[in-house]
């Protein structure tokens, strides 16, 4: 099946309850029907959330034409609409495009991306929800394209619950909700400096068990983890799940994406805002390092079998903020605590 390249497709589950015929071939030609379209109505946010191609000449939108969640590539496609006829494209995988757009009357948009200028009709379905289609090929076949608006109240840089947001939710990720927004959140200042990342890297903090998790997400769980098994106060993952701002105390040390993202923020929006020094700092994610072991391992007195028994180091993943690099280690580094929302 042909894919236009305007209708960048998504990967997300289908959430919308609406008939899929609402979108039909003959759109509303009346400017002022109840499917026009205004400037006014496009701004915004759009997530890219069903696909379909008229394949039996209908007409008419059928769950049976839609393109097949795996064949949908780039996945998790954004459309931004601002109110100067400028916007941006942003999908996974894919550098972020520039675009330009025109309602030359209610029905009618004029959208170029990355020099490719293409005509559709619109036709709103509700205030949330609207359907693109176009025609095009040889044979003409009508393509059908339905986003729905994306709530977008947080901006990253706000000063929310406690802290700073640096990175809000996006397609894909686990926690990301059309309707309400979810992200994470910085403290304001470091709450550690040059400290180890555990009191031994041969205690009972097993890497293999949850902890080496570098994921977004991965940060509370990957805190919560060592500090049950780091007894006492010398342990990086403490001082997040000890800590207290703003009325709220569910503060953990980010996992190593998280820490990236982190240093994206920094970098981009304020570097100098944070006070975040251009040195390490420690991720919630462990290293079992194979390199750095003790050899417990023992001989039985009657048979002389050899019963082999190491146990391993426990490094640190931690993240320059000088220059992005990350490197596992057991030396020092400083620490920076995030929240959730």
């Amino acid at each position: 099946m042909k894919k236009f390249s305007f209708f960048f497709c998504s990967a997300l589950a289908l959430t919308l309850f609406f008939s899929v015929s609402s979108c039909k071939k003959t759109s509303n030609s009346n400017p002022n029907g109840s499917n026009a379209v205004s400037n006014q109505d496009i701004l915004g946010t759009w997530l890219l959330v069903r696909i379909a191609s008229d394949d039996n000449g209908d007409g008419v939108m059928q769950s049976s034409e839609e393109f097949a969640k795996n064949t949908m590539v780039p996945p998790n496609s954004i459309y931004i609409f601002n109110s100067n006829g400028t916007g941006t494209f942003k999908s996974t995988g894919v550098t972020d495009q520039n675009l330009t757009f025109q309602l030359p009357n209610n029905t009618t948009l004029n959208l170029t991306v990355n020099s490719i200028t293409t005509t559709a009709t619109l036709d709103t379905l509700n205030s949330n929800i609207f359907c693109m289609r176009t025609t095009a090929g040889s044979p003409s076949k009508t393509t059908w394209s339905i986003y729905q608006k994306i709530n977008t109240t947080m901006k990253i840089g706000q000063s929310y619950q406690g802290g700073i947001i640096f990175y809000l939710a996006q397609p894909g990720d686990s926690s990301f909700s059309i309707t309400q927004q979810h992200g994470l959140i910085v403290a304001a200042q470091d709450q550690a400096v040059n400290c180890l990342f555990s009191y031994d890297k041969f205690s009972n903090i097993d890497a293999t068990v949850g902890y080496g998790d570098t994921a977004n997400g991965a940060g509370m769980r990957n805190t919560t983890n060592i500090v049950s098994k780091c007894p006492g106060l010398y342990c990086s993952a403490r001082y997040g799940d000890t800590l207290g701002i703003g009325g709220y105390n569910d503060w953990y040390i980010p996992s190593l994406n998280e820490l990236r993202n982190l240093y994206k923020f920094n970098a981009n929006y304020s570097p100098n805002n944070l006070g975040m020094a251009a040195t390490d700092y420690w991720s919630s994610s462990a290293y079992l390092n194979p390199s750095d072991f003790i050899d417990n391992s023992t001989i039985d007195s009657v048979t002389f079998q050899i019963t082999h028994h190491y146990t391993y180091a426990v490094y640190g993943d931690r993240l320059n903020f000088s220059n992005g690099s990350w490197s596992p280690s057991f030396g020092t580094a400083n620490v920076r605590a995030i929240r959730s929302f």
